[in-house]
């Protein structure tokens, strides 16, 4: 056996055992949604999300003329951690002299650095300004232990009688999905493909064989997360797809894991059908 393929043999499994060796986490984000109308301080509610490092936190206020969305994702530092939240907030403004009501919608997000124990204070309207009777704004604490190995997410909600209602969930996207892809042109299909890719991974190249003779298709796709993936269901995903040695895609054809098949037309007339779902182990 040659030295250096033993050497190599033998820094595979050492990588190994340092892999399952690494100390594994789990993070939980705690939650006060606080409002001050007319100078009183009111708990709007409290709640706490838990699960492995990766899991998000998805939260939503919700009342008569005011609505936020906002979903909070993290980068994970040894002493700290990065917090990234999405917003999306809509408030009534007023009355159109019909009597429709009139809404400002606003989307936008922000980034944060804390350590870890340490608490957040976010205003999702804005910062008020020096002496306002009202306010709004979420405090957010972030903690984190090691744990013996991966756990499924929890979420908690206390909710006191306010004008406002707060909803949180535990948000743990897919790190992988099972594609399957079809070529249709005329009146010929091609034969199933089933792709299992990463998330955010390289660009896969498929070859679609179709039959009567037809020439077959040649496809770069890559899964990557929606552009609004604050707004989207938790297992959201869609394939960039584009023409091998293109700098630019033909388009995105998305949907949820769910088996349901997508349709996307491509130049020529071709139709490419895809359908999501998770992977045979989760």
């Amino acid at each position: 056996m040659p030295r250096s393929w033993c050497r190599s043999a033998l820094g595979a499994v050492l990588a190994g055992a340092v892999l399952l060796q690494a100390p594994r986490y789990r993070v939980s984000y705690e939650v006060e949604a606080v409002r001050v109308h007319a100078g009183t301080r009111t708990t709007i509610g409290v709640g706490r999300v838990s699960g492995p490092l990766e899991t998000d936190l998805r939260l939503a206020l919700r009342g008569d003329s005011l609505e936020v969305e906002s979903l909070f994702s993290l980068l994970a530092q040894a002493d700290s951690a990065t917090l990234v939240g999405e917003f999306r907030t809509r408030r009534l403004v007023g009355r159109s002299r019909r009597g429709l009501p009139l809404w400002e919608d606003d989307a936008y997000r922000r980034t944060a650095r804390v350590a870890w124990g340490g608490v957040l204070r976010i205003y999702p309207l804005g910062m008020p300004r020096t002496g306002a009777a009202d306010s709004l704004w979420l405090e957010v604490a972030l903690t984190r232990r090691e744990t013996g190995g991966d756990t499924r997410p929890t979420e908690t909600v206390t909710i006191p009688a306010a004008p406002l209602a707060l909803t949180i969930e535990a948000v743990v996207r897919p790190r992988r999905a099972r594609v399957t892809l079809t070529l249709a042109r005329n009146d010929s299909t091609s034969a199933p493909r089933d792709l299992d890719l990463g998330l955010g991974g390289p660009a896969r190249r498929v070859r679609l064989v179709l039959g009567g003779g037809e020439p077959p298709g040649e496809l770069d796709v890559t899964l990557v997360p929606p552009a609004d993936s604050g707004r989207r269901p938790v297992d959201f995903v869609c394939l960039r797809v584009a023409l091998p040695y293109s700098v630019s895609p033909i388009g995105l054809v998305c949907g949820r894991l769910n088996n349901v098949a997508r349709r996307l037309p491509l130049p020529g007339g071709d139709t490419l059908v895809a359908t999501f779902a998770w992977p045979a182990s989760r």
